[in-house]
């Protein structure tokens, strides 16, 4: 055997025998190097206490590496397991980290399905593998401390040591890989709208907030979403921030909205109830107005119903009309203008009233649409006669009546009345001479008062039975001297008397003539009279003479 050969034998025994020896608690070979207390105090975790764990439950993780104070650091491989398997997870490598502190501290995050422990390794000169299940290293030895940060409970710090010597020992510092270790869960922040934040991962036992950058989402269509309050495992109605969540698990925020939608509301007049504003979809919506409304004195406007689009009915006639909103919508109030026409009587309070036509509104009253062309009558009244209209303080053309009113305008309209004069009457003839047996034939004019007449002859103060109307015929049967009035009664019960005529009534002479004397007969015609009653006389005489 070469001497070569032989020594290389002889490392392999001697290998073998190494790792049958048993294991020993021994100083560290580099006393320069802090202990694993004051590392961990150096990072500021003062506050902590050892724990008996070795394994770990199933979960996301988050891992940071702080320091390696190992003999070669660069060789080291941090890996995870699943219990009771062979099969390992890198975590760090070597070059990963360095020596002594790591600046800045590596973290990473991993997930695991099932219990599982830690095992750190040799990757070059005398490769092994320790765990932090001390079952599974040599005679069940612990190579990994596990201490609980009590000022975070949810926070393991843990401490590896490697294998120093050939004889597979260590120096047991626990200083050759000091990294920590929390179970993180991760909370998912759902919102169909705006852009949520808080989601993410949050270590076990801490509290996370779910929020969002407004509480209204405005499409700019007349639709809108309103934030209205969290649920799932989150709770509270303040958008930008939920109640605090306890991440013990994964857990779901999920941020509720509500519909809203915009009712245009148009109207010139009437104080609109409701204005225009955003209501909740499904809402049932009751919008009215107040008609009729007040303008300038004189002036109204009359709601005539409203268009609708939307959720609101395409038009109606009433002054209210009832819905549900379900998208974006609008009304509009849609009015008429009218005018007053004010008619009155001078004097003040005659009846009837003039009539008017059209009527106007309401029933009977003097508002009219806009240019309404109004006729204006004003009606006989006892007592008096019209005289003429005053519109506006204009009077216009005596006795016109009626009158046309256009109404672009209020008016103020007044038919003008004088009181009726009293009657009076007058007869002819005033005198007359007649025979017996001979007539006279009375006729009247009256004027004034207020027809219809009634009327009553009298003769020598007696009323005439059945002598009322507005002539009479005196036949007289005796001589003598008559006397022959009229009297007049017009409708208002007011009488006049006309003057008295006189009739002498004469016997008639035997042979003799008669003359009717209708009417008084002038001197002229008199004159002749005599005249022809001279020769008549003087003619009988001569043929008296004669004989």
């Amino acid at each position: 055997m070469s001497k070569s050969s032989l020594i290389k034998n002889l490392g392999i025994a001697l290998l073998i025998s190494s790792l049958s020896l048993p294991l020993y608690n021994v100083a560290s070979v580099n006393a320069s190097d802090p202990s694993l207390t004051e590392i961990l105090n150096n990072l500021g975790f003062t506050n902590i206490t050892q724990t008996n764990i070795e394994t770990f439950p199933p979960g996301t993780y988050n891992i940071t590496l702080y320091a390696e104070f190992a003999r070669y650091p660069n060789e080291n491989e941090l890996s995870y397991y699943e219990v009771n398997t062979s099969s390992f997870t890198v975590l760090f490598y070597g070059p990963e980290g360095g020596s002594q502190y790591i600046s800045p501290p590596i973290t990473k995050t991993f997930s695991v399905n099932s219990q599982f422990g830690f095992s750190m390794s040799r990757t070059k000169t005398l490769p092994y593998r320790y765990f932090t299940e001390s079952s599974r290293n040599p005679s069940g030895t612990k190579y990994a401390k596990v201490y609980k940060n009590l000022d975070n409970p949810n926070m393991f710090l843990i401490g590896f040591d490697e294998r120093t010597y050939c004889d597979g020992t260590g120096d047991l510092d626990y200083n050759d890989m000091i990294f920590s270790l929390q179970l993180e869960y991760y909370l998912t922040v759902v919102s169909p709208y705006d852009t949520p934040s808080g989601e993410g991962w949050y270590y076990n036992g801490t509290q996370a907030l779910a929020s969002l950058a407004t509480n209204v989402i405005d499409h700019g269509n007349g639709t809108r979403r309103i934030f209205t309050h969290w649920s799932g495992d989150a709770s509270g109605t303040n958008h930008s921030k939920s109640e605090p969540i306890y991440m013990n698990k994964n857990k779901t925020a999920i941020a509720n909205w509500k519909t809203q939608y915009y009712l245009t509301v148009t109207s010139p007049y009437g104080t609109p109830v409701p204005s225009s504003g955003w209501f909740d979809a499904g809402t049932s919506i009751t919008a009215s107005v107040t008609s009729p409304w007040q303008g300038p004195t004189g002036t109204r406007y009359l709601c005539t119903g409203w268009t609708g689009t939307g959720s609101v009915p395409p038009s109606g006639t009433d002054t209210s009309v009832t819905f549900t909103i379900n998208q974006p919508s609008n009304i509009t109030w849609n009015w008429k203008t009218q005018h007053l026409l004010k008619v009155y009587t001078n004097p003040e309070g005659l009846s009837p009233q003039p009539a008017r036509n059209p009527p106007g509104e309401p029933e009977n009253g003097w508002w009219y649409d806009v240019s309404t062309q109004v006729t204006l009558t004003a009606q006989p009244i006892t007592g008096y006669i019209f005289d003429h209209w005053n519109i506006d303080g204009t009077p216009q053309d005596s006795g016109v009546n009626p009158i046309t009113v256009n109404m672009s305008a209020p008016h103020i309209a007044t038919a003008y009345y004088t009181p009726t004069p009293p009657p009076s009457v007058s007869i002819t003839p005033l005198s007359a001479s007649i025979n017996v047996g001979q007539s006279v034939t009375f006729t009247s004019s009256v004027s004034g008062g207020t027809p219809p007449y009634s009327c009553q002859w009298y003769l020598n103060d007696a009323p005439v039975s059945g002598a009322t109307s507005n002539s009479w015929t005196f036949k007289p049967t005796t001589s003598g001297i008559y006397y022959v009035y009229l009297k007049v009664t017009d409708e208002s019960n007011k009488s006049a008397q006309s003057e008295t005529a006189r009739i002498s009534v004469a016997s008639v002479p035997v042979g003799g003539y008669s003359i009717s004397l209708l009417k008084q007969t002038p001197k002229s015609q008199i004159a002749a009279y005599a005249m022809l009653i001279v020769l008549f006389a003087v003619a009988l005489s001569l043929t008296n003479y004669k004989k």
